[in-house]
C-alpha cells in the first residue's frame, strides 16, 4: 500500500473487510477502542473507524450491536468529540 502509515493502516482494514466485518467484530473493535482509546492516538482511531463504515454490510453490523457495544460505541465518540 502507497502513502503515510496512517492511510496504510486504514486502507488494509478496509481490504481485509472488504467484503463485510465479521458478526460479531465489529462490536469487538467498538469495545477495545473505547476501552483503551489514549491521548494521541485520535486521529488513527478515527481513520480506522473511517475504514470500517466503508466496508461492506457495515449499515446492517451497526444495527446487529448489542446494548454493551452501543454503549461502547458512544463512549469511543464522546471521548473523540471531547479530545
Amino acid at each position: 500500500f502507497a502513502g503515510s502509515s496512517l492511510e496504510k493502516y486504514s486502507k488494509a482494514l478496509q481490504e481485509i473487510f472488504r467484503t463485510e466485518v465479521g458478526l460479531g467484530l465489529l462490536g469487538e473493535f467498538l469495545l477495545i477502542l473505547s476501552q483503551c482509546l489514549k491521548s494521541g492516538d485520535e486521529e488513527i482511531v478515527i481513520a480506522v473507524l473511517d475504514g470500517l463504515s466503508r466496508t461492506g454490510r457495515f449499515g446492517l453490523n451497526l444495527s446487529l450491536l448489542s446494548q454493551t457495544e452501543q454503549k461502547a460505541c458512544e463512549e469511543l465518540f464522546h471521548k473523540l468529540q471531547v479530545t
